[in-house]
C-alpha cells in the first residue's frame, strides 16, 4: 500500500505540473518602484526584432482565427510592463488611466475575444518573456507602455507593435490613447504644447490634500496630459505616482490648465506631454 502512495504522488508531480506557468507576473496593482523610460538617463535599446515579435503575436491570434470571425476589429491591447535589473519584463499589468470622473480605471484593452484570457494571453506572456532590453543606465529597473493593435482583412491579420520608447527625448512617434483608438496623439512635434503661465501655474493650481499633509507624504508626480488641437487636456494618465491622494490632486491641478496647441508642420495636432507635479511639505 506504501508504495503504491509513493507512485501514485510521483505521477502527480509528473503530470499535475505539466503545463508551464510563464515567468512574466500579471498583476492588477504594483507599489514597486520603477523608473519611467522618460526618468532614464539614456533610451532602452529592445534587442529582439520588433518585426519577430508581431509575426509570433499575430501567429497566436491567426491560428485562433475561426474564434475570430464574428470578432470586432480592430483589438486594442495595452498593458503597463516591468523591466527587472536583467533587462527582461518581470511583471505586467493592464494600463492605468484616470478618466474625467478622476477614477482610475484598469483595462487591457477593447474589442477582446472571449477566449483571450484563457487561450491568447497565456501565448502573449511567453513571447514577452524573450524580449530583451539594454540601456546604459545601470542596472535601473524600469516601466513602460506596451501597445498591440491587431487589425483583419479578410482572413489575415496584422499588427502594430509599440514599446513606448519613441516617447524617449526628442524621438518623433504617435501614442494611442486607452479612450477612442481613433484618437492619435503624437509624442513629439516640432512645437511642443507648455502650459500657459508655466508649471508654475499649473502648482499653483495644487490644493495639497489634508490626509498627505498630516502622514507627512511628499514627492514628485509624473502626470501625462492628452491636449487637443485647442489645448484643453481632454485626459490624464499617472506615469509614476506618489500616493493616490497626492495623484489625484496633482491630476485635477493639470485638468484645469490651459495649454498653447502643440504644432507640427505649423498645424495644430493633438500631443501626450509628461509634467512633473512637486508636492514639497514646508
Amino acid at each position: 500500500m506504501k508504495k503504491l502512495l509513493i507512485v501514485l504522488s510521483l505521477l502527480f508531480v509528473l503530470f499535475g505540473c505539466g503545463e508551464k506557468k510563464s515567468k512574466i507576473e500579471l498583476i492588477e496593482n504594483n507599489d514597486i518602484i520603477y523608473f519611467s523610460i522618460a526618468e532614464l538617463k539614456s533610451k532602452p535599446v529592445l534587442k529582439n526584432d520588433i518585426a519577430e515579435i508581431k509575426k509570433e503575436i499575430v501567429a497566436s491570434f491567426q491560428k485562433n482565427i475561426k474564434n475570430l470571425e464574428s470578432q470586432d476589429f480592430p483589438i486594442l491591447l495595452q498593458y503597463d510592463y516591468f523591466v527587472g535589473n536583467d533587462g527582461r519584463i518581470e511583471k505586467l499589468m493592464p494600463a492605468t488611466r484616470i478618466n474625467r470622473n478622476r477614477e482610475v480605471l484598469r483595462t487591457k484593452g477593447s474589442n477582446l475575444p472571449e477566449n483571450f484570457s484563457k487561450d491568447i494571453e497565456p501565448e502573449i506572456l511567453k513571447i514577452l518573456e524573450n524580449v530583451e532590453f539594454t540601456s546604459d543606465s545601470s542596472l535601473a529597473k524600469f516601466k513602460g507602455n506596451l501597445f498591440i493593435k491587431l487589425s483583419k482583412e479578410f482572413q489575415n491579420i496584422d499588427a502594430m507593435v509599440s514599446f513606448g520608447l519613441e516617447t524617449f527625448g526628442n524621438s518623433f512617434g504617435i501614442g494611442i490613447t486607452n479612450g477612442n483608438l481613433d484618437d492619435v496623439y503624437f509624442v513629439a512635434v516640432e512645437e511642443a504644447p507648455g502650459p500657459i503661465g508655466g508649471l508654475e501655474a499649473i502648482q499653483k493650481k495644487i490644493t495639497y490634500p489634508e490626509v498627505a499633509k498630516r502622514a507627512g507624504i511628499q514627492g514628485r508626480v509624473f502626470v501625462k496630459a492628452f491636449i487637443n488641437e485647442k489645448g484643453d487636456v481632454v485626459r490624464c494618465e499617472i506615469i509614476k505616482g506618489v500616493h493616490p491622494a497626492l495623484d489625484s490632486a496633482a491630476v485635477d491641478a493639470v485638468m484645469k490648465t490651459k495649454f498653447t496647441p502643440g504644432r507640427q508642420r505649423g498645424k495644430p495636432v493633438k500631443v501626450q506631454v509628461s509634467i512633473p507635479i512637486v508636492f514639497a511639505l514646508k
